[in-house]
């Protein structure tokens, strides 16, 4: 059965990923189970019935609030079918399927989406804007200014936390996501915001649940008076496109954010085009 097969996956990450990533892995299990009605013999698995699947992702609807009649965006659904694959490739590795099916499969092409970021002046009308819970504003702040995503900061620890006269203050950090091992250099502000935790020896922040911080940041956006749809993910697409508005090249940007290819970090370019501003206050 394959849905056995995708349940230890999804499994897997409930142990050793993030409660985000698999929170969305177990939708993306829900949905299969909906369409397949809980049973797929790995004999059953053609190109067609991928095939008919995609088709049932494209026009589902989302499992995740019941309460809520709505359907799966076309980025969600994209995720999802990616899950899908995924598992198909591992059933192949172990000869659970005779053909590697995935290799023909049809990807559903993601929506481009647009990218909100906080200026310098809305980073700097934050830090002075009260929130119910003080630490969710240092993350969010230090986010701003590190580029790091929410499960390295809240994971962040004081032994990971190094300074030298050549680099300054830096974290070698090993990233959750992608678990590669880098040196990653922070500003004297950043260190300055891990300094006003009361803490000095392990997890710097630590203890919250991504799903604890969402209510505050939005309550937060709202009284600080800022106009845009703020989640907390935003505070690292501000760094990116902060960066590259004060003069970093792409590549730094890139390899500041721990992006595998550069064509990830370009997104951040059509935010902040700097080429297309200069030439439109050319007149």
């Amino acid at each position: 059965n394959f849905i056995t097969l995708y349940k230890s996956v999804v499994d897997e990450y409930y142990n050793t990923g993030s409660e985000s990533n698999y929170n969305s892995w177990k939708a993306s299990l829900n949905h299969l189970e909906n369409f397949s009605g809980g049973t797929i013999l790995s004999n059953n698995l053609t190109l067609d019935y991928i095939k008919k699947y995609r088709a049932y992702l494209l026009n589902a609807k989302s499992t995740r609030n019941s309460k809520v009649d709505k359907k799966l965006a076309k980025n969600t659904a994209s995720s999802y079918f990616k899950n899908f694959i995924a598992v198909l490739k591992i059933a192949y590795k172990q000869n659970l399927i005779e053909k590697n099916l995935a290799e023909d499969a049809e990807y559903i092409k993601e929506e481009e989406t647009h990218r909100e970021y906080l200026t310098e002046e809305e980073i700097s009308l934050l830090w002075q804007t009260e929130i119910k819970i003080e630490k969710v504003k240092y993350m969010a702040i230090f986010s701003a200014l590190s580029g790091l995503r929410f499960v390295d900061i809240n994971n962040l620890n004081w032994e990971n936390i190094f300074q030298d006269k050549h680099q300054g203050y830096y974290i070698s950090l090993r990233e959750e996501k992608t678990k590669s091992i880098k040196n990653h250099p922070i500003s004297n502000t950043a260190y300055n915001i891990l300094k006003t935790q009361k803490t000095d020896v392990g997890l710097i922040f630590g203890g919250i649940k991504y799903s604890q911080i969402t209510r505050p940041i939005s309550e937060w956006i709202i009284k600080s008076g800022i106009k845009k749809k703020i989640s907390f993910h935003n505070f690292r697409h501000s760094y990116a496109t902060l960066q590259l508005a004060n003069g970093t090249d792409i590549y730094t940007v890139s390899k500041l954010l721990g992006h595998k290819n550069v064509s990830t970090t370009q997104i951040y370019t059509k935010v902040m085009d700097k080429s297309k501003i200069e030439a439109a206050n050319r007149i």
